[in-house]
């Protein structure tokens, strides 16, 4: 498990309609319930300090994007949303908002765990070179994996670790 926090401020970009497709060689598995939404969002919200990430995971999940260049598969519940949905809110948060053009791990075979949804993503994507999966679930054994809390969600110790195996 990690744990410490930092903050840094997040932006917001996209994909542009009509861009070429670029071709991610770096890509995050990313659950949102856990990782993104904390024990700590849940409270801020309500006592009207924060929207509905937490600001720690934000800022540091939007970092690691630009950074490393890194795009982001949505490995969650929420990969049954519409992707719209799922950038608004990222926007919303002032989470950058660049998701991989294959953009959610599987919904075709729903007794897929999460773990195996992974794997079976990574098996269609050979162009893609480094990546990292993080979650409040168990995911092991998955190589590459970040074991994060509901409780404090991406945390420094969790976004050394993501950086880490995406180099």
């Amino acid at each position: 498990m990690c744990d410490h926090s930092a903050i840094e401020r997040g932006i917001s970009v996209g994909v542009m309609m009509g861009d070429e497709a670029p071709s991610p060689e770096k890509v995050l598995f990313l659950d949102i319930d856990g990782p993104m939404i904390t024990q700590r969002s849940t409270f801020l919200k309500q006592i009207g300090l924060n929207k509905n990430f937490d600001p720690v995971a934000s800022a540091l999940v939007s970092t690691l994007l630009r950074e490393l260049d890194a795009w982001i598969v949505v490995s969650s519940s929420w990969r049954v949303r519409p992707l719209e949905v799922i950038e608004s809110i990222f926007r919303y948060n002032k989470v950058l908002t660049k998701f991989h053009p294959d953009w959610r791990t599987t919904v075709k075979h729903p007794k897929f765990s999460r773990r195996e949804q992974i794997l079976e993503w990574i098996s269609r994507h050979p162009e893609v070179k480094s990546w990292a999966a993080v979650d409040d679930e168990d995911l092991s054994p998955l190589s590459n994996f970040v074991h994060v809390t509901y409780e404090n969600g991406i945390t420094w110790e969790c976004f050394q670790e993501l950086v880490n195996h995406l180099r």
